[in-house]
């Protein structure tokens, strides 16, 4: 493909997202120890939006898991210690919250634990509603990450 024909499909592909964004399904958000669907808590989840986020219509919610040091410090504007970011009484059962509290560390730890910083065992899952009226078929999900503490900007696709 041309640069230009690589351009009028990316800028296609864009005004689609933005034409059709996606609702985060109520209390969806919960962080779960690598692949193991049995080892989870809830998340008190934060969303900004729809009012000021692009595109139009769009709810960003918070990655609940601060970075090292980010909240204790006072060095950032937001964020939120990790043990008030989730539902405490939410552990699928004593195993994950042990392997939580070894990660993050106790309730009187911050944002100091040893993996605040790299959190690579734990993973932040989120669900979206499939809008009723769409029809059957193949889909590209495209979603963005935006980095609240650096300047990074992630972003992805799936088949659905």
């Amino acid at each position: 493909a041309t640069h230009v024909q690589t351009a009028a499909y990316l800028k296609c592909v864009w005004d689609c997202f933005e034409a059709n964004v996606l609702e985060f399904a109520p209390d969806s958000q919960k962080i779960q120890y690598g692949d193991r669907n049995d080892l989870t808590v809830n998340v008190k989840t934060v969303t900004k939006g729809p009012s000021g986020v692009l595109p139009k219509g769009a709810v960003w919610r918070e990655a609940p898991i601060p970075d090292a040091h980010m909240v204790s410090t006072g060095h950032f504007d937001h964020g939120r210690c990790t043990w008030d970011a989730i539902s405490k009484t939410s552990f699928s059962n004593e195993e994950a919250k042990e392997k939580f509290t070894a990660s993050f560390g106790d309730e009187q730890n911050c944002d100091g634990g040893p993996d605040n910083h790299l959190p690579k065992t734990w993973h932040i899952k989120d669900m979206v509603r499939v809008p009723a009226n769409l029809p059957q078929g193949e889909y590209i999900l495209s979603w963005r990450w935006e980095c609240g503490v650096a300047n990074q900007l992630w972003s992805n696709c799936a088949d659905v």
